[in-house]
C-alpha cells in the first residue's frame, strides 16, 4: 500500500470519527445540557417556592398567635354579658378554694366607658356573700382574681361571729366588665 492510500484511508477513518461524533454524541450532549438547565430551572422555581412555603408558615404562625390573643382577650371582656359562665366559674372556684357561696347578686351599673369610638364597656356589680377560713378566703379572692375574664375586687369585708372564730364570713364586692 502506498502512502496516499494510507493517507486516504486515515482521512477516511477521521470523517468517519467526526460523522459519529457528530451524530451520536453531539445530540446526547445537547440533550444533557437541556436536561441540566431543566434541572437548574426547577431547582431555582423549588428554592423560591420553598421560601415563599416558609413566609406562608410564618404568616400562619402569626395569625395563630394573633388569634390566641383574640381569644384570650374575648375571654377577659366578652362581647356579652354571660352571668351563667361567671357564676359557674364563681361556683367552681369556691370548690376549689373550699368555701360556701351563700348568695350571688348581679347589678348592672348605669354608667359605661368608652374605650375607642366605636367600644363601649358596661360594667357589672357584683355581690358575694361566702363563708370560709380565712385562709381558703383568701385563696377564693386570689383565684377570682386569676380568671381569664377581667375582674376588679372592690371591696372585701370579713366578719366572724364570737361563737366560732375559724369560719369567717365575707362580703366581697367586685365589677365585671363586657363590651357592647
Amino acid at each position: 500500500m502506498s502512502n496516499i492510500t494510507k493517507i486516504i484511508f486515515i482521512v477516511i477513518a477521521l470523517i468517519a470519527i467526526t460523522l459519529l461524533l457528530v451524530l451520536y454524541i453531539v445530540p446526547n450532549l445537547s440533550a444533557r445540557i437541556e436536561t441540566s438547565k431543566a434541572i437548574e430551572t426547577e431547582r431555582e422555581d423549588n428554592k423560591a417556592f420553598r421560601e415563599r412555603l416558609r413566609e406562608l408558615l410564618l404568616e400562619r404562625d402569626e395569625y395563630n398567635a394573633l388569634n390566641a390573643k383574640y381569644q384570650k382577650f374575648s375571654l377577659e371582656l366578652p362581647s356579652e354579658n354571660d352571668i351563667e359562665i361567671f357564676t359557674d366559674e364563681i361556683y367552681d372556684i369556691a370548690k376549689y378554694a373550699n368555701v360556701s357561696i351563700n348568695s350571688i347578686e348581679y347589678t348592672e351599673k348605669s354608667s359605661s366607658v368608652k374605650v375607642e369610638e366605636e367600644t363601649e364597656i358596661l360594667i357589672t356589680e357584683v355581690k358575694l356573700l361566702l363563708e370560709g377560713s380565712y385562709y381558703n378566703i383568701l385563696n377564693f379572692i386570689r383565684t377570682m382574681e386569676n380568671i381569664p375574664r377581667i375582674v376588679a375586687i372592690e371591696d372585701v369585708i370579713l366578719q366572724s361571729t364570737v361563737d366560732e372564730y375559724e369560719r369567717l364570713s365575707a362580703y366581697i364586692t367586685a365589677e365585671i366588665y363586657y363590651k357592647i
